[in-house]
């Protein structure tokens, strides 16, 4: 092997290298590209968050096909748009090297089913890549040139890296006279991974002059080509955004909606690639498909505060006026509830509770969550509020019982946001009472049990058997 140090990002030389293309793994883990990637330096191999994650492939054929002569390694092709932009095109730098000028880069992608193709097809082309072949079997290749990736999945792209997008792929070349300045890209069309109200964030957007983009409805060569030419662009933060991985920095100021509250990758892979971000941090997740459908805390429907969301694109420029007059009815919280959970798109896959049933475990959660704070409330307060919510419910004044609910849970210090949202769209789910009070007799047991004298053992809110 050949091993040269020589530049920041790192390249290598091997012989005889086995590649398979990916299988299951558990634990995390990644199997497939390199089939004994243990026997490689730490660059070669494939990288997560800086750390290495892949594991051996134990099932190796006795009988491999092979590739004679000199190849660049590409990476494996993952069959998930967001995940292909941000972690399997990225050591193609190398083929701009001296040492390996004129060399076929060869990936690996899975035997039977790879479906973006086309997306995979238009990605070469960007970037200028003509000599390429895609292997689907267990495959030794004679002589193979690894170079280190310029961009891991949620790690902001290497410096040297960003330099050499600038020079492969400037945007200078993409701008296209006639394109909207402004975009709007919301998921709230997608049936799940979106925050519950995108469709009023959408019309506030639309009102003031941005253009709804819909990615899946446009070529890779078109994305791209949106997002060079514009000069503003609000995200519902998800897979969309992970086109600008592979770009060049852009010129237009971001701002995104982070619907994952754990997600970095506004900060990854936005961050370093526009001219200024903004985040809104503050969703909660509420419902979640089952296990039936793969990362269902990646597709779960999540809650933002609509008035937050005004006050945030307000603040920044990017709404003239402030809409958070416009009341998002509980009537509306009900709707994308139950659009989102009566989805047929994956019938059977929603998680064993209904609506209601999964907002009194939220609410359960988020108490047990914030006990320690709940713990120091005015006890009158809350439960004035609560028995006057209560009161307006047997009424079937509905709006009204929202609004002594919002004010019961502003007497949480900390966490009325999350909560009195959560609350809202309880009430909103169904118009019954019987519903609607099963939701507050467990906010108040909950209540009850964080309220236990001192000294006696702190008990779990207790959970419903579904």
């Amino acid at each position: 092997m050949d091993f040269d140090v020589s530049s920041t990002l790192l390249h290598g030389l091997f012989h005889k290298v086995k590649l398979a293309p990916p299988r299951p793994a558990a634990g995390g883990q990644f199997c497939g590209g390199l089939a004994a990637p243990e026997t490689f330096p730490d660059f070669a191999r494939h990288n997560q968050e800086q750390r290495v994650v892949d594991t051996a492939v134990p099932d190796f054929t006795a009988e491999p096909a092979t590739l004679e002569g000199n190849y660049i390694y590409g990476g494996v092709l993952m069959n998930h748009f967001g995940h292909l932009m941000t972690e399997c095109l990225h050591r193609l730098w190398l083929t701009d090297t001296e040492e390996y000028a004129g060399w076929p880069v060869v990936f690996v992608a899975h035997s039977e089913d790879f479906s973006l193709q086309s997306v995979f097809e238009a990605a070469m082309q960007y970037f200028g890549i003509a000599n390429y072949r895609v292997v689907h079997e267990d495959t030794v290749v004679n002589r193979l040139a690894i170079g280190q990736a310029g961009k891991q999945f949620r790690t902001a792209s290497h410096p040297q890296y960003l330099r050499w997008l600038e020079v492969r792929v400037p945007n200078a070349g993409l701008i296209a006279d006639g394109l909207p300045p402004k975009l709007c890209v919301m998921r709230g069309h997608l049936w799940s991974g979106r925050l519950i109200g995108e469709g009023l964030i959408e019309e506030w957007l639309s009102e003031e002059g941005y253009h709804v983009f819909r990615p899946e409805d446009h070529s890779l060569a078109q994305q791209i080509a949106y997002f060079a030419s514009a000069e503003h662009i609000v995200f519902s933060e998800g897979s969309a955004l992970h086109t600008l991985d592979i770009m060049a920095p852009i010129k237009a100021k971001v701002a995104v909606l982070q619907r994952r509250p754990l997600s970095v990758m506004a900060k990854t892979s936005v961050a370093p690639k526009v001219a200024e971000l903004t985040i809104l941090k503050n969703a909660v997740r509420l419902l979640h498909p089952g296990a039936a459908v793969p990362n269902p805390l990646s597709n779960a429907l999540s809650f933002m505060d609509l008035g937050d969301v005004a006050d945030f694109l307000t603040m920044h420029g990017v709404l003239t006026e402030n809409p958070a007059a416009q009341r998002y009815s509980t009537r509306a919280y009900s709707a994308d509830l139950r659009a989102f959970s009566e989805t047929k798109i994956h019938p059977g896959s929603m998680q064993a509770l209904s609506p209601p049933q999964a907002l009194e475990r939220a609410l359960e959660d988020m108490f047990h969550a914030h006990r320690e704070q709940f713990r120091m409330l005015s006890d009158a307060r809350y439960k004035l509020f609560l028995s006057k919510a209560y009161h307006a419910l047997e009424l079937g004044a509905y709006d009204r019982a929202c609004e002594f609910a919002r004010c019961a849970l502003e007497q949480v210090p900390g966490a009325p946001a999350c909560l009195a949202v959560k609350a809202e769209a309880a009430l909103g789910i169904r118009r019954c009472e019987t519903a609607i009070g099963c939701v507050w007799d467990k906010l108040l047991r909950a209540w009850r049990l964080i309220r236990k004298p001192a000294g006696l053992p702190k008990t779990e809110p207790p959970r419903k058997d579904t």
